[in-house]
């Protein structure tokens, strides 16, 4: 058990690492969701299922990335919907 948890130290510092790197992009496009594609978000979620249909071997290691990426790129693209649907009023 702790070598499979010390085998996944170096996964979740890049998954880390990505996240951090996130947050500014979240938080610009949060306050201004016209600054950001849509199409863009949409097709890294797409491409990071299809990988995870393309793995050989299902483990913590090898979809802890595709996974996180997946939601923060859901969430962005939420967040970028939210100021495109129509006004009422």
């Amino acid at each position: 058990f702790v070598r499979e948890a010390a085998r996944l130290y170096p996964e979740r510092i890049a998954v880390g690492i990505d996240l951090t790197a996130f947050i500014p992009t979240l938080r610009k496009t949060f306050i201004s969701p016209t600054s950001e594609t849509r199409t863009l978000y949409i097709t890294n979620v797409l491409r990071h299922i299809l990988m995870l249909f393309a793995l050989q071997a299902y483990n913590v290691a090898t979809m802890l990335h595709s996974i996180v990426m997946i939601t923060t790129n859901t969430i962005m693209s939420f967040i970028i919907s939210r100021n495109i649907r129509p006004k009422k009023g």
